[in-house]
């Protein structure tokens, strides 16, 4: 395994099946598609995610399934893996927010969060008229469900595609520098978490009531709290 900044290269290796009618054509061709089709965009446990192949390495012929008919080779191949390192810088867009924290998306990869614990000091946080909306709804013995769809309509009402349910901001010398939805932020990553299995594990990390139901298979945790960091704005 190798690589510099946030990929890496990983040797990897697997047993793929060709079907029949696509024996006629060259091998490496159709193993290359085989093995985008399978990997590209999915994230392998405790390694990171698949970005594209690199090159394939070796090709080992294996027995003929005998019931479809289907070839098998054993394929070393060397891929391109999104997995950042402890400590090192990255940028996105703010996705979302809400009192635990903000969530970012960097385009290829959404899974990243930052926690309220890492955003900087002094801060503060402020609900949103829609998030208030929804809570007085639901104090008001409105099921969570009709909250939910009261803020959501609210936020499309707005014109938001992704409703904050709070907005944080740094509290820097009388002034409150937001991070506002949509914006480019700059982060530090912090730490890695791949998903065991379906557990609360990664719980913690849950920034919106609708998370707490999808435990991603590879979540960032990210950092905003030193000079450098936070929305790009600020620095500019």
């Amino acid at each position: 395994m190798k690589g510099e900044g946030m990929f890496i290269i990983s040797l990897l290796q697997d047993t793929l099946s060709v079907d029949p009618s696509l024996l006629g054509r060259p091998l490496e061709p159709v193993l290359r598609e085989t093995i985008a089709l399978k990997y590209t965009n999915k994230v392998l446990k405790d390694l990171g995610l698949f970005v594209c192949l690199y090159e394939i390495t070796e090709v080992t012929g294996a027995p003929i399934l005998p019931s479809t008919g289907k070839a098998r080779y054993i394929v070393c191949f060397k891929a391109v893996i999104f997995r950042p390192f402890i400590g090192e810088v990255l940028q996105g867009i703010v996705r979302e927010s809400s009192s635990s924290g903000i969530a970012v998306d960097m385009e290829f990869f959404k899974d990243v969060k930052i926690p309220a614990s890492n955003l900087r000091e002094p801060k503060a946080c402020e609900e949103t008229t829609t998030a208030a909306a929804a809570a007085a709804a639901a104090a008001a013995g409105a099921a969570a469900d009709t909250a939910a769809a009261a803020a959501a309509a609210a936020a499309e009402k707005e014109g938001k595609t992704n409703a904050a349910a709070a907005v944080w901001s740094w509290c820097f010398e009388g002034h409150r520098l937001t991070y506002d939805l949509g914006a480019p932020i700059r982060f530090r990553v912090s730490d890695v978490v791949f998903a065991k299995e379906e557990t609360a594990a990664q719980k913690k990390y849950a920034l919106v009531a609708n998370e707490e139901t999808y435990i991603p298979p590879m979540v960032i945790i990210g950092e905003a709290n030193a000079d450098g960091l936070g929305m790009l704005s600020w620095w500019q």
